[in-house]
């Protein structure tokens, strides 16, 4: 799965948690600064490796990641549509999700 990332600079505060944990050490630091006087994080991928884990966004303290990812598009015989802020497929975490039903010890013995 191919992926990429956009980072907020006007809210990275430069913590470089993200760059710790990104598991093909795609991430550093940027040698500008934001108006606010921080270091941003930044995205070095130019052989387009971000696979679109998600470490990097679910660790980011200033929820300044959004992660996208290539999907497979079923009109083209599952190939993927190009992944662009542009063109986005962001990745989200489903918020209407039941939780699981409670069985009742009762209910399994009759």
């Amino acid at each position: 799965m191919r992926g990429t990332i956009v980072i907020d600079e006007d809210r990275c505060k430069g913590c470089e948690l993200c760059t710790f944990v990104c598991p093909k050490h795609l991430l550093g630091v940027a040698e500008t600064f934001t108006p606010r006087g921080y270091h941003p994080a930044r995205l070095f991928d130019p052989r387009g490796d971000c696979t679109g884990c998600l470490l990097c966004a679910v660790i980011c303290p200033d929820v300044a990641i959004t992660v996208y990812r290539s999907i497979p598009d079923k009109r083209e015989n599952f190939t993927t549509q190009q992944v662009t802020p542009e063109n986005p497929a962001p990745i989200g975490i489903k918020t209407n999700v039941q939780p699981p039903r409670q069985t009742n010890e009762r209910t399994l013995e009759r």
